[in-house]
This record gives C-alpha cells, structure tokens and sequence, in this order.
C-alpha cells in the first residue's frame, strides 16, 4: 500500500517538473515594474498598464487554480488512506489532479504568451535573453571556488541562523 503511495507521489513528479521549467524562463513576479527592464525593453506606459492588467487577471485565475489542484491532491491523498482501496476511485481522482495541474500550467503559458503579444517579438526575445543572463549570473554568485553551489540563508534549513 505504501509503495503504490510513493509510486504516485513519484509520477506527480514528473508531470510537475516539466510545467515548471518551462515557467521558470520567465522572471518572475512584476519585472515590468522594474526600472532596469523597463529602460532595456523600452516599454512603454500603455504596455506596462496592459501587463499590468494581465498579471491582476492572472493572478486571480492562478490562485483559484492553485487551490483546485490543492483540493484534488488532498482527496487523492485521502482516498489512499481508506482501508478498502478502490482503484477505480483513486485513477479517477488522479485524472482530477493531472486536470487541475494542466489548467495551472496553461494559465502560466496564457500569460506568457499574452506578455509576448503586448511586448511584440523583439522586446520578448530581449527579455528571455535578460533573463537568461540574469540567471546564469545569480547562479554564478552562488557557486564556490570548486563549482559547488555555496549556502545560503535559505539552504541552511529552518531556524539556523546564517553565519557572520
């Protein structure tokens, strides 16, 4: 019964990993909000004010969905708990949770392609290329002189303070 748990836990995994990378090349939350992206992209008042209404819109959508997909996992879970597993049930609730995850995902994606649109093709490919740079760069800071990734406050793990 155990190893059926992890078992699902472990192809939850895998259907989650892929919708998270492929939001992580965006930055995240408001960067149009930030100075430095607004001067490099050369956004303009009417751009920011749309993103602006798009991530509200968004967000509100995101955050109903988390919950859904939230609410899927906790009946999914609950149906592993009973003592007289129906398979039937828990493939049916696990339907539900792949479901929710995929909306999620794709009002990620929505919203990636509407920043696209109102960006237009030159500012977006500038902005992945930013954030590419931005990336490679904050994981460079991060690494020690072997190659290794150096701690910090947030790897340390709860209620250790960092070291001064």
């Amino acid at each position: 019964m155990l190893n059926k748990y992890f078992f699902v836990l472990f192809l939850l995994l895998i259907f989650i990993l892929p919708s998270i990378a492929f939001c992580q090349d965006m930055p995240p939350g408001k960067w149009w909000k930030d100075p430095q992206f607004v001067k490099k992209l050369n956004l303009n008042e009417s751009q920011i004010s749309k993103l602006d209404e798009e991530f509200v819109k968004s967000r509100r959508l995101l955050i109903e969905l988390k919950n859904k997909v939230e609410s899927e996992r906790f009946e999914l879970d609950n149906s592993f708990e009973k003592r007289d597993m129906d398979e039937n049930t828990i493939k049916a609730q696990y339907q539900k949770v792949e479901d929710a995850k995929r909306a999620l995902s794709y009002e990620r994606f929505r919203f990636i392609m509407e920043a696209r649109k109102i960006m237009g093709y030159e500012k977006f490919n500038q902005l992945k290329t930013m954030f590419v740079q931005f990336h490679r760069n904050r994981m460079q800071s991060k690494r020690g002189d072997w190659g290794h990734m150096k701690p910090d406050e947030g790897d340390m793990g709860p209620g250790i303070p960092p070291e001064r």
